[in-house]
C-alpha cells in the first residue's frame, strides 16, 4: 500500500478521497433473523445485567477498561479510510466477484450504515478493483492470517433473550471470521484490525466448564510524550563530548602551531605537519580519547541516517547516500583506530613505525573507502507487537516495533580490517625492506609517536638531534626564549624545564636541544 500511494501520484489522491465513516454499529445475521431477539447484555464480566431491549438497534457493547456493569452502551467504531479498505480488500479474497446485493447485505449488518453506505463501499470497492495489481500480492498472506486467527476462535458474544420466554437467558457467540457468514467476515476483520492496532483487547477467559475467547469494547490508545528524563542519551552524550573535545583541541594547537609558524618566519621542519592529527591526539587528547573517537567514526560509517520524507500527503522514511566525497572522508575517520594501534604497538615494531605507520592508516583508509562504495548501508524497520505481562493489575511492557539503522557485522569487518593493515604493513615492511636503521637518541621529551614519526634527519647537528620550536607545539612542548634562557613546559609532565640559550651563531638558535634532555 506504501509503495502504491508513493510511487502513483493517481493512486495517491484517489486514497486520500476515500470516505470514512463516523461509526459502524455491528450486528451478526442470527441476531437479526427474529424480531424477537433481545439484547440483555455484552459483557462476559456483567453477564445479563441490562434490561433487554432489540437485537436489531445493535450490540450491547462488552468488557473493556470504560465500562461498567449495570450501564447500557452500545458496540459501535469508528473506522478510517485505511481500516475500511482493510476490511474490504480481506472480503473481497473470499469474495471474488462483489457484487450490488453483497454491499447491501454488509449495509444491513450495520444498524447506523445511513442511506450512503452503499455509494461509500462502491467508492472504496473502487480503488481496489482499479489497483488489483498491486493487493493480488496479498492473497497468500491474507489467506495465512485467516487461518492464524480462525484457530484463536476469537468470537464476538451476547446475552440474549426472547420475547416468547423472557426468563431464559443465552449465550450466543461467533467467530469473527466465521466461515459460513462471509459478510461477517467484513466487520470481523475490521475488528481484528482495531486490535492489532492497539484499540482493543482479545482476552481468553477460563470457566469451570469451558473457555471462551472474546474481543473488548475499543478505546482510543493514550498518548503520551515521552520524559525527556526517560530518554538514554547520556552514553551518546559522552561520546559526543568526547569528540567534541578532540575536534576543539585539534583547532585550537593548529592555530597555535601557525602562530608559531609566523613568529619564528617559517623556521619548521614542514613535513611534520602531515602527522599533525596523529600526533596532537595522541600528545594533547591521549589515547584514551582517541579510541573513544574512533569507536565512534566506525559507529558512524555503520549507521543509516534516517530521514522523515513527505510526498504531497505522504510520509515515508528514506536513507539519503551519501555523496562519493562525503564517504571518502567518512572513511578517513577511521584511521583514529589505526593511530592508536600503532602507538600501542610500537614498543614491538620501534624504528619501523617510521616506514609503515602511514602505510597502515593509508591502505585502511582506502579499503574502508572501497567497502563502503561497494556495500551501501541498510535499514529495516519490523512491526511487531509482544507483550509481558509484569502485574496485570498493573502494567504490562510491550514492544511494538524495531528499527535498525546499525550494522555490527560492518563495525566488525571495519575492526578486522584495520588490525589486518596494521600488522600486514608491518609484516611486509620487515619482509621487503629488511633491516631499518635505529633512531640513536634518548630524550625525556618525546614520546614514541613524536619520536619515530617526527621528521629530526635534517636536524642534526655536531651529532646533537634538535627539534623546531613549532613542531614542539604538536610534541606537547611550549617554549620562549628570554634573555639567556630556553624556557620549555613540557604538558604532558607539567614540568618546565629551563635551558641555556643557544649562542647567536648556533644555526639551531631557534630550536629545542632533544639530545640534552
Amino acid at each position: 500500500m506504501n509503495n502504491l500511494i508513493l510511487s502513483n501520484p493517481q493512486a495517491q489522491s484517489e486514497y486520500y478521497s476515500l470516505p470514512a465513516k463516523p461509526r459502524v454499529c455491528e450486528v451478526p445475521p442470527f441476531l437479526l433473523s427474529d424480531p424477537t431477539i433481545m439484547s440483555n447484555g455484552g459483557d462476559l464480566l456483567c453477564g445479563d445485567d441490562v434490561p433487554f431491549e432489540p437485537a436489531t438497534l445493535g450490540l450491547l457493547s462488552g468488557f473493556g477498561p470504560t465500562n461498567v456493569c449495570y450501564a447500557l452502551f452500545l458496540e459501535l467504531f469508528r473506522p478510517g479510510p485505511f481500516e475500511l479498505l482493510f476490511a474490504l480488500l480481506q472480503f473481497s479474497y473470499i469474495t471474488p466477484k462483489i457484487i450490488d446485493s453483497d454491499l447491501e447485505a454488509l449495509c444491513n449488518l450495520d444498524k447506523c450504515a445511513g442511506s450512503s453506505c452503499t455509494t461509500s463501499f462502491n467508492t472504496t470497492l473502487s480503488f481496489i478493483q482499479s489497483y488489483t495489481s498491486s493487493f493480488n500480492i496479498l492473497r497468500g498472506i491474507s489467506a495465512n492470517a485467516t487461518q492464524a486467527a480462525r484457530v484463536l476462535e476469537i468470537n464476538s458474544i451476547q446475552y440474549y433473550t426472547t420475547l416468547n420466554d423472557t426468563a431464559t437467558t443465552s449465550l450466543y457467540s461467533i467467530n469473527l471470521l466465521e466461515p459460513s457468514e462471509p459478510h461477517w467476515n467484513f466487520y470481523g476483520w475490521a475488528l481484528l484490525y482495531e486490535w492489532a492496532a492497539g484499540h482493543r483487547e482479545v482476552v481468553k477467559f477460563l470457566g469451570d466448564y469451558g473457555s471462551i475467547t472474546s474481543i473488548s469494547y475499543g478505546n482510543q490508545p493514550i498518548t503520551t510524550s515521552a520524559a525527556k528524563s526517560d530518554i538514554p542519551v547520556s552514553f551518546a552524550s559522552i561520546f559526543l563530548g568526547c569528540t567534541m573535545y578532540i575536534t576543539w583541541v585539534l583547532i585550537c594547537i593548529a592555530g597555535l602551531v601557525a602562530i608559531y609558524g609566523v613568529f619564528h618566519k617559517g623556521h619548521i621542519e614542514a613535513t611534520n605537519l602531515f602527522e599533525l592529527n596523529r600526533i596532537v591526539g595522541h600528545v594533547w587528547a591521549g589515547r584514551s580519547i582517541l579510541l573513544l573517537r574512533s569507536i565512534v567514526a566506525i559507529w558512524i560509517l555503520n549507521t543509516v541516517q534516517l530521514s522523515l520524507a513527505i510526498e504531497s500527503k505522504a510520509t515515508f522514511l528514506t536513507a539519503p547516500e551519501l555523496p562519493w566525497y562525503q564517504t571518502i572522508l567518512a572513511a578517513s575517520e577511521v584511521t583514529w583506530l589505526v593511530y592508536v594501534l600503532n602507538d600501542v604497538f610500537s614498543v614491538f615494531t620501534e624504528q619501523y613505525t617510521t616506514y609503515y605507520a602511514y602505510k597502515s592508516s593509508t591502505l585502511t583508509w582506502f579499503i574502508v573507502a572501497l567497502w563502503s562504495f561497494f556495500t551501501p548501508r541498510h535499514f529495516s524497520i519490523e512491526l511487531d507487537r509482544e507483550c509481558s505481562y509484569i502485574d496485570m493489575d498493573y502494567y504490562l511492557i510491550c514492544n511494538s516495533a524495531s528499527i535498525q539503522i546499525g550494522s555490527t557485522t560492518g563495525v566488525i569487518i571495519v575492526v578486522i580490517v584495520a588490525f589486518s593493515c596494521v600488522i600486514g604493513c608491518y609484516i611486509l615492511e620487515r619482509i621487503f625492506f629488511g633491516s631499518r636503521p635505529h633512531l640513536h637518541l634518548e630524550t625525556l621529551l618525546l614520546d614514541s609517536q613524536c619520536l619515530y614519526l617526527l621528521d629530526l634527519d635534517k636536524w642534526k647537528f655536531e651529532k646533537e638531534y634538535f627539534l623546531d620550536k613549532t613542531s614542539a607545539v604538536m610534541a606537547g612542548l611550549l617554549s620562549f626564549q628570554y634573555h639567556k634562557s630556553l624556557y620549555i613546559l613540557d604538558i604532558k609532565s607539567w614540568r618546565c624545564i629551563i635551558l641555556p640559550a643557544s649562542s647567536p651563531h648556533d644555526p639551531k638558535l631557534s630550536s629545542i636541544p632533544l639530545s640534552r634532555i
